[in-house]
């Protein structure tokens, strides 16, 4: 199973304002320091903003801070925004086909179903084990996390 590449995008960014918590950034600066298209980052913001996990301010002034304290945020609750379906087999991803039901002879009888879903259940409820506290926290030795006062990325110490 693998996370879409915008739930791991949505996770740095919410770690990227956590850890710069001293001021509001910028679309432009998180799409900059993450190498991210402005257009993409602002849709991701966007659905982080629209469930609470990020608060937005526009204008002059204005930025990205968190939405809840680190602590509220749970690892699996935001994979759950941002996924569009955990859809692992067929019959569990709705939005795959523009079928009513999976083309599948054995669909609504087949225990693998049922084994998939509480895979997935269990999953996110894994990755709600982590709050965004925790993931800050040990990372904050981190350096190169926090943005230099351009907003840059302070370079990766070589080892």
């Amino acid at each position: 199973m693998r996370l879409a590449k915008g739930t791991d995008f949505a996770y740095r960014i919410l770690m990227l304002v956590a850890m710069n918590d001293e001021r509001s950034l910028t679309v432009e600066t998180v799409a900059s320091a993450l190498r991210l298209s402005r257009t993409h980052c602002m849709k991701l913001i966007a659905k982080l903003s629209n469930s609470g996990f990020l608060k937005t301010t526009r204008g002059r002034g204005g930025g990205l801070v968190l939405g809840k304290a680190p602590e509220d945020i749970r690892m699996g609750d935001v994979a759950k925004v941002m996924e569009a379906d955990f859809g692992v087999v067929e019959c569990l991803c709705p939005r795959c086909n523009d079928e009513p039901q999976p083309d599948c002879p054995m669909f609504g009888g087949c225990e693998m179903s049922r084994v998939m879903s509480r895979s997935i259940k269990q999953f996110v409820a894994s990755l709600n084990e982590h709050t965004l506290a925790e993931i800050v926290e040990k990372s904050k030795n981190s350096k190169h996390l926090i943005l230099e006062p351009d907003g840059t990325m302070a370079p990766c110490a070589q080892e």
